[in-house]
């Protein structure tokens, strides 16, 4: 009886084991691969996509890259290697950042995979500082406010097959504009490609100064605050003749000046009292640009050798004043021209204003100039 009491005891519990093992399913792991795209790479089907994917990866200045081509109408192997060539040769990015570009073409069944290795002869921060840029007076204004800063490079990417006279730019900008501009630099050009083809190019500009940009951008402070004290001194005169005449005043009384030319011709005269014809005239026409005055610096020659002088704009009238020969002379007044009173002088007259008296332009405020014009001046250098 015990040994039936003990195996009911344990019925339950076999059965209940048995149960367990009923539910249990074991099926064998069936691995599924599904093909998908490298997230690096890019697929492209033709050669322009070919020739796209390679730009923007110099665009990107990516070192590794990846490239799928799928239903390729052409032979890839043959298009690879051209790609390859148009953008590190051709093309105005390529040329301009672009040390040289390796590639490895493999083809996987169905599609070809081209790794390419690009080494870079710029920086992402010299590409990152390339300009945009369409015409020549968004040339012109990029070029200027280059030089402002005195910048040792300036990078345009130039939208356009024409090629611009950026040299002539410069030299224009630093006579137009004595007070803004030190020292005019020299000015190496690089084109990027050389031979362009394309509707796009790379202008790198690399500026040369006698001086640093530092020194430079100090003598620019000292200028300005000269510049800024003259105008201050001649405001509170009503017409443009007194300013221009106190400017001269101003001028003159600053220095016992020394004849001397020099690569820093508004910074010696109006500083360091260093003077020449060129200097002269480049100071006055700094001086009166900061009023608001009219004024040309003049090329020409005096007693048939080279010299500088102005030409300005007074209340409706242009006149000729040679502030070189005004100081040397140590005359206390400016005198005025016209050119009626300019015989011992020789110009291009076409290219400046003609001073001849207007009928509603008053008298002829000339001072004696024929009694005057020859009396010194001879011995001065003329400046560069």
């Amino acid at each position: 009886m015990k040994r039936v009491a003990v195996l009911l005891l344990l019925l339950p519990l076999l059965l209940c084991g048995c149960s367990r093992r009923e539910y249990l399913s074991v099926k064998p792991h069936e691995e599924q691969y599904v093909e998908q795209e490298n997230a690096d790479a890019t697929v492209v089907s033709d050669y322009e996509g070919l020739v796209t994917a390679l730009l923007q990866q110099c665009s990107r200045h990516e070192e590794f890259g990846r490239i799928r081509v799928y239903g390729y109408l052409g032979e890839v192997v043959d298009d690879v290697p051209k790609a390859v060539y148009h953008v590190a040769k051709q093309s105005a990015l390529g040329a301009y950042a672009v040390d040289f570009i390796t590639y490895e073409c493999t083809q996987v069944v169905s599609f070809y995979e081209i790794s390419v290795n690009i080494t870079y002869a710029k920086t992402m921060e010299e590409m990152q500082a390339l300009i945009a840029t369409r015409g020549e007076n968004a040339i012109r204004l990029r070029v200027s406010n280059a030089l402002k800063s005195y910048a040792p490079t300036l990078a345009l990417r130039i939208y356009a097959t024409e090629m611009y006279d950026v040299e002539g730019f410069v030299r224009e900008y630093y006579e137009e504009n004595p007070g803004l501009l030190q020292a005019c630099p020299q000015v190496q050009l690089s084109y990027y490609p050389k031979n362009a083809t394309a509707e796009e190019y790379i202008l790198q500009m690399d500026f040369t100064y006698p001086y640093s940009e530092t020194e430079l951008l100090q003598y620019q402070q000292e200028v300005d605050a000269v510049v800024g004290a003259a105008v201050e001194y001649v405001q509170h005169r009503e017409s443009e003749k007194e300013k221009l005449e106190l400017l001269y005043v101003y001028l003159a009384e600053r220095f016992e000046y020394e004849e001397e030319s020099s690569d820093l011709p508004v910074y010696s005269a109006l500083c360091e009292g260093k003077v020449d014809a060129y200097a002269a005239a480049r100071a006055m026409k700094t001086l009166c640009s900061a009023i608001g005055l009219e004024c040309w610096v003049v090329q020409g020659s005096y007693l048939d050798s080279p010299w500088y002088w102005n030409i300005v704009g007074v209340d409706g009238q242009y006149y000729h004043t040679d502030a070189m020969r005004s100081i040397a002379s140590g005359q206390t007044t400016l005198p005025l021209d016209l050119d009626s009173g300019m015989n011992l002088y020789t110009w291009q007259r076409s290219d400046y204003p003609a001073c001849t008296l207007r009928p509603e332009g008053g008298i002829d405020m000339r001072e004696d100039a024929e009694e005057n014009s020859g009396e010194f001046g001879e011995n001065l250098q003329p400046g560069p």
